[in-house]
Order: structure tokens, then sequence, then C-alpha cells
């Protein structure tokens, strides 16, 4: 193998489809010699600077071949490199759980074949509509999953319609306030959308582009009121909106159009489920969080139509009646 120079062996990346490096410490530079395709080989008095590793590994042959590439839970610091965006095969990237900040460079448009793409646990703090600007170009026909939690993400949600081929947007925890105007024209495939522990107030919007999602998280928002297109959406098998302000009334007409649903949690609101005692919903739910919303004075009847639940919660419902044999 010859003597340890402190270089990557860019020879080693050539064949390769798929490089995995999650876990590894780039900024320690410690070594395993006979593992020198999954480790960075540096000489210990002469550590390789995060920025040098990456760089490096970008430069390699792999950049002609690669449709996979993990990097995640290293301490990558600093802004993601333009050079990804010459990857033009790369269909996977993960840079989960690390240190990187600023914002997306605009050549990561132009991966034709993107298919993920795993920004969560940094540091990156930039418009959100900025981020899908940069993102415009080829990847807007490929792209299916963003994953993009845990970071700093500020502003406005776009349209999301021109991604057609986008299944997946989890954006918890950033620092998102609303929704821009959403196209009319062309439905998005969008099956699941989290938008938990951001800032965004007022009335959701109707979502109506949205008819194909299967998965709705708002948790942790100050959202006031759903709309009524929210319950045409029959697809939904979870809805997730607790610790909002949401007021008003939810009727059984309303839920009975969700029947694919299987976890419903509307707690810790201001919410009042006017529910007739003979109602039979027309699904079976694994979670029924309903704690803080107004369901009583008598105890639903409706849930002794449920055989499935694994989770229960109606403390401080409103319910003052006896609980009932079947219960």
């Amino acid at each position: 193998m010859g003597e340890n120079t402190g270089l990557i062996r860019p020879g080693y990346f050539s064949d390769w489809h798929a490089a995995d490096f999650s876990g590894f410490d780039f900024g320690d530079g410690q070594t395993d010699r006979r593992r020198p395709w999954h480790r960075i080989l540096a000489h210990p008095s002469r550590r390789l600077s995060q920025p040098y590793c990456l760089s490096l590994l970008l430069r390699a042959p792999l950049t002609e071949t690669a449709t996979s590439i993990d990097l995640s839970h290293n301490r990558l610091d600093g802004p993601i490199p333009d050079a990804f965006g010459e990857l033009i095969f790369l269909e996977d990237l993960s840079l989960y759980n690390n240190k990187l900040h600023g914002g997306i460079p605009k050549s990561m448009g132009n991966v034709s074949h993107w298919i993920l793409l795993d920004l969560s646990g940094n540091n990156l703090n930039e418009s959100i509509t900025e981020l899908f600007r940069n993102l415009s170009g080829k990847v807007e026909m490929s792209l299916e999953s963003l994953e993009l939690c845990w970071n700093q993400f500020f502003g406005a949600l776009p349209d999301l319609t021109k991604f057609s081929r986008l299944r997946k947007l989890r954006l918890c925890r950033n620092q998102l306030n609303g929704f821009l105007p959403q196209s009319l024209g062309q439905p998005s495939r969008l099956e699941v959308l989290d938008l938990e522990y951001n800032h965004i107030s007022g009335s959701l919007p109707e979502l109506k582009v949205y008819s194909s999602l299967i998965e709705l998280c708002l948790t942790s928002n100050q959202f006031k009121r759903l709309p009524e297109g929210i319950w045409q959406h029959s697809k939904l098998e979870i809805f997730i909106a607790a610790s909002n302000l949401l007021e008003g009334a939810i009727t059984d007409a309303q839920l009975s159009n969700l029947a694919n649903l299987k976890s419903l949690d509307l707690s810790f609101n201001s919410l009042t489920l006017n529910l007739s005692c003979d109602w039979v919903p027309p699904f079976q739910l694994n979670d029924i969080f309903l704690s803080h919303c107004n369901m009583g004075p008598h105890f639903p009847k409706w849930l002794q139509t449920q055989n499935r639940y694994v989770n229960l919660d109606i403390s401080v419902a409103g319910i003052s009646d006896a609980v009932p044999v079947w219960f």
C-alpha cells in the first residue's frame, strides 16, 4: 500500500456506485488502513481539514459514476460545496446531522437524476423561497424526497407544484411563517408534508392541489382555523395538528370523509367535536389524541367502534359522564 502520505487515494473511488461515509469523523482524521475505501487516510501529525477532505472526495473519479453518497453524522462545517451539482448521476445525497451553514448552491438544481436529498440537522439558514429557487432546473423533474428538518430556514413556503415528482417534504423545526399562493393549474403528487414546530400563523390554506396527501403534520404552530377543504383529503392517514390555536367545531360529516385515517391528533386546541351519539366512523384509528378538545358532556360512544387503537388521550375534554362498561 505504501507510505501513508496523508492523502486519500482517489483510485479507490473510481468504480463506486455508492459511497457511504456515515458516522466517520472527518474532523479527527484517524483511519483504518485495512479499509481505505471507507476511510479518510491521514497521518496522525497531519490532520486533514474538513473542507479539504470533502473537496478531495468530490474531485475523485466517483464524480462521474456515483449514484448515492452518505456523509451523515460527521462534523462537516461550512457551506455546501458547489461541486455537488457536478455529480450528474447522483440520485441520493445525505448530509444529515453535520454543521453545514448558509444555503443551497444553485448548481444543485442541475442534477437531473436526483431522487432523495437529506439536509436535516444542520445550521442552514436561508429563505425557503430562495432554497426552492436554487433547486429550480432539472431536479424539478426528478426530486421525490426532500428532508430539511432541524435547520433555520425562514419565510413563507412557496408553490411546490413545479416539482412534479415530489412526494415527501419535511420542514419541521425551522422558522417558517406562512404560505405563498399555490398554483391551481397543476396537481401535486405530494404525500407527506411535515411543518411541525415552525411559526406559521393564521389560517391553513385549502391545500387543494395536494390531493394525494397521506400524512399532514402541523403540530406547534399558530394556526387558528382549519379550511373546509382539509376534510376532502380522502387519502389522509395521519393528521397531526396539536398545540396550535385552532378554534371552531368539527362534525361527524367532515370526519367521515377521511375513511383511511389511522392517526388523529388535535390535542391542546380549542376545538369542539360535534359528533352524533350514533355516529359510526368509517376508519379504525391506531392513535387518538384529543386532549383539551371539547367532547363532552357525554362519554363519546363512537370510541366503542375503535378496536385497533394503541394510544388514547381524551383528558380534559369536558366529559362529565360515567365511564361505560364497554370501555
